[in-house]
């Protein structure tokens, strides 16, 4: 586990204030010499008559006063790591917040990483497609997770087999007519200077967020925010689960339902092969609720992609995400900044 400077000091002077305090006092047994004769004069001088001074009083003894010292200062700097522990938290919320809308206001690099997996699209072999799982985008390169069979054609590079580096990129220009590649490509936060983009139709299933339960929340509001912004050309059916709807626009953009059970009467939304349907949980699945997902994500449920909050057995991508606000993306093979939503994109 690593820490910053400040908990690594505050450990170290823990550690120091333990020591300090189990540390024998002067004249305790383990000031004595462990072998050879007793001394019968003991040391310093004697007094005035010539009789050996008398020992001190307490020697021989632990020092109670050190210990209980010793456990202050442990006490103490205990005290204050578990003070800084919520303005870490909070610190840590504003930055996301201000990732949030930094995102939100970046309309060049979504446009930049469609003009390369087109690109990329139209340079593949028909018999050989490329199937492109996520994108982090830096800049000046564009990096894919992808699962092919097939080199990497140039002027991609293959870093691994699943791993294609895209350099030397042209400023995004006006978006060729027709739809994109990838439609269902959303944004899920940040790496270093980099932004990480999904794309939702590799999941083939249910992508399930498990750990931090609020950071697993805004995960996947992330997700949806990046399908809303492109739902028309996507031709996306987002459906909402729960109390947990309210968060997110109404119709059209969202069909709200209050149940699992209402969803598979809009079964229909989620075959044709030009729409895709998604069915979004913003809280923890019970036993039924999972097992009907499980079964929505099936070809005889309607093969509905599920983005859920919370374990489903069975689940294809399985996301962990943590109280500092990061996600561990799985097989895309990112820790994820999560943004916090804009209060503009709250829907409470």
């Amino acid at each position: 586990m690593r820490y910053s400077p400040a908990m690594r000091t505050i450990r170290l002077l823990a550690a120091a204030a333990v020591l300090f305090a189990v540390a024998p006092s002067p004249g305790t047994a383990a000031d004595r010499s462990p072998a050879g004769p007793v001394r019968l004069v003991p040391k310093g001088p004697a007094t005035a008559t010539g009789e050996p001074r008398p020992p001190r009083a307490g020697a021989g003894r632990p020092s109670y006063g050190m210990t209980a010292a010793g456990i202050g200062a442990v006490a103490l700097l205990a005290g204050l790591a578990a003070g800084r522990r919520p303005l870490l938290r909070a610190v840590r919320r504003r930055r996301r917040a201000a990732l949030g809308r930094r995102l939100a206001a970046d309309t060049r690099t979504p446009l930049v990483v469609r003009h390369a997996l087109r690109e990329l699209a139209l340079a593949g072999r028909p018999d050989s497609p490329v199937r492109v799982r996520g994108v982090l985008a830096e800049p000046g390169r564009v990096l894919a997770t992808v699962s092919a069979a097939g080199p990497a054609p140039a002027p991609w590079t293959a870093l691994t087999p699943t791993r294609w580096e895209r350099t030397g990129l042209a400023p995004a220009g006006t978006p060729a007519p027709g739809p994109g590649p990838l439609p269902q490509l959303t944004r899920l936060g940040a790496v270093g200077r980099g932004q990480v983009l999904v794309n939702l139709a590799r999941i083939g299933g249910v992508l399930s967020v498990l750990g931090d339960p609020a950071v697993a929340r805004e995960a996947v509001l992330a997700l949806v925010d990046g399908v809303l912004e492109a739902a028309p050309a996507a031709r996306t059916v987002l459906v909402a689960v729960g109390p947990g709807a309210g968060e997110l626009p109404g119709p059209p953009a969202v069909l709200r339902v209050r149940t699992v059970r209402q969803i598979p009467a809009l079964r229909g939304a989620g075959t044709p092969q030009a729409t895709a349907g998604l069915v979004v949980l913003l809280h923890r699945p019970d036993a039924e609720e999972a097992r009907l997902l499980a079964a929505l994500a099936g070809p005889k449920g309607g093969g509905w992609t599920v983005l859920t909050v919370g374990h489903v057995p069975g689940a294809h991508w399985l996301w962990y995400a943590a109280a500092d606000g990061t996600v561990d993306a799985g097989v895309l093979g990112h820790r994820v900044v999560v943004p916090v939503r804009s209060s503009a994109r709250r829907r409470l």
